[in-house]
């Protein structure tokens, strides 16, 4: 149970320090620092405002948040996470942190960093994906930096907006060193959510047929019989195309080929419960040109292109990624190519001769 004197709702004449009801109450700019004050709170633990919030937002009540900066609101508090195989997220939160430095400049844009708290992580291997998941509310800004607090910038990622997915794929890690990750959000002042995910994994060797030279073989069939997938560790080779007026994110593009038999053929694609797959049907050469593509269905669902106009024995090649930036969860899919018999024909003439 919370305590009851933790949180307290009051009225427009606020009474603070050593101020009673009826007295001026002090600027929001002059509160202690361990006063974080929110205004039409919905929820205690997800709506938070900063000081300065309050002098520009409240209505008349507000909130008093008695419970300091998080462990983690200097590099010397940062939390360590563990590096795994793949990603086990860790929940942050920026509920009444401060600015530890200055906000950095990353994919040209220069956010707030008011709010930033750190983590570490020891290197396991020369690369590393660190991974950032905002809250609906919260834009990440992520921050990868090397050596002793409170480091030097190496990497960073501001790809997204409220509640995307922040991804940076760090190489060139010294094994055994270890690494500092600052996260924060984009806008000044604490956001209405101010929690995220964070997680900390090896990135997987890149597939043999990460680029088109070496697409995998698949053989046409007379029915779906299918090829296993992955995207594990792939790296984009060419930008993703616009299909069905979506255009995702091609930063693990795999790629197949098969010999046409017929001029017709079917490609079908399911992704795992995470993996949202789009398929790039390409002609020619390598990387080839697009001829039709998939991207109607969402995680798990099955991508499928009818293929015609195909010339018998030419070389044809499919590229597969899935549309969201970074790796989902469980990077499979299954693969597959097929000519559907055409159905026996019954015209025939006398009737009397007709056989199905």
């Amino acid at each position: 149970m919370n305590n009851p004197l933790r949180f307290l709702t009051i009225p427009a004449v606020v009474a603070l320090g050593f101020c009673a009801i009826g007295q001026t109450a002090l600027s929001p700019n002059a509160l202690p620092a361990f006063h974080t004050v929110a205004s039409n709170v919905q929820s205690v633990d997800k709506t938070i405002a900063t000081d300065r919030n309050w002098a520009r937002n409240n209505n008349g009540s507000g909130l008093f948040f008695f419970g300091g900066p998080p462990a983690n609101d200097n590099c010397a508090g940062a939390i360590t996470l563990t590096v795994g195989a793949g990603c086990t997220p860790t929940i942050g939160d920026v509920a009444g942190a401060t600015q530890s430095l200055a906000a950095i400049t990353c994919a040209t844009f220069l956010g707030d960093a008011d709010d930033d708290v750190w983590y570490k992580f020891v290197a396991t291997a020369t690369t590393a994906t660190i991974q950032v998941v905002g809250s609906a509310n919260f834009d990440a800004v992520v921050d990868l930096r090397s050596g002793a607090c409170n480091g030097v910038n190496i990497s960073c990622a501001d790809a997204t907006v409220d509640g995307g997915t922040e991804t940076i794929n760090a190489t060139a890690l010294t094994i055994g060193n270890t690494y500092y990750v600052r996260v924060y959000d984009y806008l000044t002042g604490a956001p209405p959510t101010t929690t995220f995910d964070i997680c900390v994994f090896n990135v997987a060797a890149p597939p043999a047929n990460d680029n088109c030279a070496a697409a995998t073989l698949l053989t046409v069939n007379s029915s779906c019989v299918t090829t296993n997938g992955t995207t594990a560790g792939a790296t984009e080779t060419i930008a993703a195309l616009v299909c069905a007026t979506f255009t995702g994110n091609a930063d693990d593009d795999v790629w197949y080929r098969f010999v046409a038999t017929a001029t017709t053929a079917t490609i079908e694609v399911e992704g795992s419960a995470t993996f949202d797959a789009v398929v790039d049907l390409r002609s020619g050469a390598c990387n080839g040109v697009n001829m039709a593509c998939a991207d109607a269905t969402l995680y798990g669902g099955i991508e499928v292109i009818d293929a015609t106009g195909l010339t018998v024995g030419a070389t044809y090649r499919v590229r597969v990624y899935h549309y969201d930036a970074g790796t989902p969860a469980d990077p499979t899919f299954t693969i597959c190519v097929y000519n559907t018999p055409a159905a026996p024909s019954t015209i025939c003439a006398p009737a009397r001769w007709c056989r199905t």
